[in-house]
């Protein structure tokens, strides 16, 4: 009798579950695959309902953690927008959102750095944080100035088991150290050659003349590396560099139209919309604009 009462107890659980799951699959707008497929369209044009959209996605609850960083992803593609930064307010200030999606909000906000996100770079370097996030904080804390950056940075690369992300680490100080000082600090911490050599050569960078400058970021606008390429992209702008526009090949064949935006190839025109950026064809040069944040 007892065995019979287990096995109905058992039966009616296993429904209630299934129902649960049901239920909680029916409430999603968006499988994970449909959803991926909807980002890599969505992050090529920005519009307001492009925008609107990809943050519903992430509010949508996708499952896979790569999923959830690709959010972000694709608002860094569509530009800084207000919409995008409050949403990365949402999920910073939340004590349920995922880490992944934590970790691509602050991927999103180190690339336009602003003075009003220092408090979340100081409150997301602090112990007790995950080191993946501690990691990216570092970074944009050290942009922005906060002190004390260098001492997480070297904590989180002490912690080998903390992964690739430590990278950022690497660069939030090369944000504070000299080429040669950065080497010594993290000698020891695990980090491949690779990418020390490159948070070096940024590091270097960052202490050189403009004329210096001007021969690294050439070449870095035809790097590998994303955070390089970023990094040369951000001083072409400072030095109003608009002859490279054409000269390192970032337009399309054909007929760029005054006044109008330029045609860039779809690779540097999202690249240039990270930075905050559009590139106009004026009558006789092209010009570097900044996106506003409200404009669509």
């Amino acid at each position: 009798m007892n065995s019979n009462i287990k096995n109905v107890e058992t039966a009616i659980l296993a429904v209630l579950l299934l129902s649960t799951f049901a239920l909680q699959a029916a409430e999603r707008k968006w499988t994970d695959q449909a959803a991926g497929i909807q980002l890599q369209e969505l992050r090529k044009e920005r519009t307001k309902l492009n925008i609107e959209t990809i943050i519903a996605i992430g509010r949508d609850g996708p499952e896979a953690e790569l999923l959830q960083n690709e959010v972000f992803a694709a608002l860094s593609d569509t530009g800084p927008s207000d919409l995008a930064d409050n949403y990365a307010k949402e999920i910073l200030d939340s004590s349920s959102a995922s880490l992944m999606l934590a970790y691509g909000a602050l991927g999103y906000l180190l690339n336009s750095p602003q003075p009003w996100m220092t408090s979340y770079a100081s409150r997301y370097i602090q112990v007790g944080k995950p080191q993946r996030l501690r990691a990216v904080a570092c970074s944009l804390a050290a942009r922005l100035g906060v002190p004390n950056t260098r001492d997480v940075a070297l904590d989180v690369l002490s912690d080998q088991a903390s992964g690739d992300w430590r990278v950022m680490a690497l660069y939030c100080l090369a944000e504070t150290m000299a080429p040669e000082a950065l080497r010594d600090a993290v000698t020891g911490k695990g980090m491949p050659e690779f990418d020390v050599y490159n948070s070096m050569s940024y590091a270097g960078f960052r202490l050189a003349d403009r004329s210096a400058k001007e021969e690294v970021f050439n070449s870095w606008l035809t790097s590998n590396l994303p955070i390089l390429v970023q990094q040369g992209l951000f001083e072409m702008i400072k030095q109003n560099r608009t002859d490279l526009v054409k000269a390192a090949g970032m337009l399309l064949p054909g007929e760029n139209l005054p006044n109008e935006e330029a045609k860039l190839s779809d690779k540097w025109r999202l690249r240039f919309r990270r930075a905050g950026f559009i590139v106009l064809n004026k009558t006789s040069v092209m010009e570097f604009k900044a996106i506003g944040i409200s404009e669509y």
